[in-house]
C-alpha cells in the first residue's frame, strides 16, 4: 500500500508509523516524517484534509549536522509550503 490522495490516517500511520511531527489548519493537518540517510536525510510532510490524504510533498538535505533527523523538524509554512489545492479548501489569504 502507498500513501496517496484520499487513504485515511489510520492507513496512513500503518505504512510509515506515527508522525515524527504534526501542524494543525483549520480543517487541515500536516504530518511530518523523515529519514536519515548516509548522505542525507529525505523530509516528508503528508497533507490531510478533513482527515484524509490530500498531497505530499518531500525534500531532502544533505549538511554538516546529519544525525537524527526528527531532531531537526522546521515549523510547517502553510502559505508556502501546503499545496495549492489544500490551500484553496482551507480558505487561507496570503496576509
Amino acid at each position: 500500500m502507498q500513501i496517496s490522495p484520499g487513504t485515511t490516517k489510520s492507513e496512513v500511520i500503518s505504512i510509515p508509523g506515527v508522525p515524527g511531527d504534526r501542524s494543525f489548519e483549520g480543517k487541515g493537518e500536516a504530518w511530518q516524517y523523515c529519514s536519515t540517510g548516509f548522505s542525507y536525510d529525505k523530509y516528508m510532510i503528508v497533507w490531510f484534509h478533513e482527515g484524509i490524504v490530500h498531497g505530499l510533498t518531500s525534500s531532502y538535505r544533505s549538511d554538516s549536522a546529519m544525525g537524527i533527523c526528527m531532531e531537526r523538524f522546521s515549523g510547517v509554512d502553510w502559505w508556502f509550503q501546503a499545496p495549492e489545492d489544500l490551500k484553496r479548501k482551507l480558505k487561507m489569504k496570503h496576509e
